[in-house]
């Protein structure tokens, strides 16, 4: 888990939590790794048994636990729906 301070739509600083489930080097591994790309002509990066994540990491996105963060900033009073622009 690590911390990440963001924005809000008000300007206000938030502490945005988020669970790190890929090497702390994944964005130097993206590089070598693009041509693997699943999703071509999209800004996003897929790739089937992507190396860059962690045993943990793959536990916990199996059963979708890294997503509890996020569950806990929506709910959040500081930082939720009107925040968000929803």
């Amino acid at each position: 888990m690590y911390v990440s301070t963001r924005i809000g739509k008000s300007g206000k600083r938030i502490r945005f939590y988020k669970s790190h489930t890929i090497v702390v080097n994944a964005e130097k591994e993206k590089q070598k790794l693009l041509k693997f790309n699943e999703r071509k002509y999209s800004p996003l990066f897929k790739i089937k048994g992507d190396p860059r994540i962690t045993k943990i990491g793959k536990v916990l996105r199996n059963f979708s636990l890294d997503e509890i963060p996020k569950l806990f900033i929506v709910l959040s009073p500081i930082f939720g729906y009107t925040e968000q622009g929803y």
